[in-house]
């Protein structure tokens, strides 16, 4: 949930430690109130013992390509996009958006169904509408609330309605400005286009830096939003040819690694329904108490070891050198 990468300072390692076990904690806390539901309608109530222990397999919606590399099991199958829409032919009027004349590029601006404009900070409207300003020879497209009024200007266009998937992957657009839901995230890196992303709740900040730290974003949050960093990024995006060319290699990852999401899918359920319950997968950590599972009694055992060895030396050599005193002593 954090936007923390692997390289954390000490505080955000003392954040982080913290925070995983209060996600922990929620989760039980969300699997306990199903329990309960089950029970009260009869059915099993034991959810961790009955169905968590005889799973098979953990289909992701995640990327490999994408996701933090970290040591996994064998159960985890990555089929992160496999719901997405597929790109259809656009309509006439965003064709004329697309392919507006004298215009060097597009810059695709959605915030998602869930993210009112009309709500939208003050700050980040005003970022957006000096942006299109700034760089009048770039389309700006701009999905907006039905109710939502915007100022008119030339290369601005405010559709009430978008067909993302398609516009991401025209050819004509240059940069796309976000807040990094995952849906839009896993669209924007299969699409191989740089973008700017704002995250505003939730796990938007850990989709961002996902993003981020593959080379081919920016990212901005709102604590420390302003135009002229808004404007700043929007430069360096559109000027900056490393950021597409780094977007580009990631799409190329995630669009033709060896096998496609569909078969992965298909397999694995077919393979998984054919075997029943496999347990050759079963990780024996589940099985494991927290002594066990941490070293605590090794590190205990080992540690009580050097210190019988050092307090061995100690003794001895205070006993050599108090010999050594009192026979000094006794020879004067």
């Amino acid at each position: 949930m954090s936007s923390y990468d692997e390289s954390m300072t000490f505080p955000q390692r003392f954040i982080n430690f913290f925070l995983h076990f209060a996600v922990r904690l929620a989760t039980h806390k969300g699997v306990y109130e199903y329990e309960m539901i089950f029970k009260k309608h009869g059915l099993i109530s034991n959810l961790r013992g009955r169905v968590f222990n005889k799973t098979n397999y953990l289909l992701s919606n995640t990327d490999e390509f994408l996701e933090y590399s970290w040591p996994s099991s064998s159960k985890l199958v990555h089929i992160g996009g496999i719901a997405l829409p597929k790109a259809t032919p656009l309509e006439e009027k965003f064709h004329l958006m697309m392919d507006r004349p004298g215009s060097e590029g597009v810059v695709l601006i959605a915030f998602g169904s869930n993210v009112s404009t009309v709500q939208m900070p003050n700050n980040i409207r005003a970022a957006i509408l000096q942006a299109v300003s700034t760089f009048q020879n770039y389309t700006f497209i701009w999905k907006i609330d039905k109710d939502d009024k915007v100022p008119k200007m030339v290369n601005l266009f405010t559709p009430r309605w978008i067909p993302q998937a398609s516009l991401l992957r025209h050819p004509n657009l240059r940069c796309f400005i976000s807040h990094a839901g995952l849906n839009s995230v896993l669209e924007l890196t299969r699409s191989g286009k740089p973008a700017i992303l704002v995250p505003l709740l939730g796990d938007q900040y850990r989709n961002a830096k996902l993003v981020e730290r593959r080379g081919s974003a920016i990212v901005l949050y709102t604590e420390t939003f302003t135009s002229v960093k808004f404007i700043e990024s929007v430069h360096s995006i559109l000027e900056d040819d490393q950021y597409r060319r780094r977007a580009e290699r990631l799409a190329s990852l995630m669009n033709r690694k060896p096998f496609k999401m569909k078969e992965r899918l298909l397999s694995t359920v077919e393979f998984s329904a054919m075997h029943g319950k496999i347990e050759e997968l079963d990780a024996y950590s589940y099985r494991m108490g927290v002594v066990q599972y941490f070293c605590l009694d090794v590190i205990l055992v080992a540690f009580s070891l050097v210190a019988v060895f050092f307090y061995a030396v100690t003794n001895c050599t205070w006993k050599f050198l108090k010999h050594t005193l009192n026979r000094k002593g006794k020879i004067d």
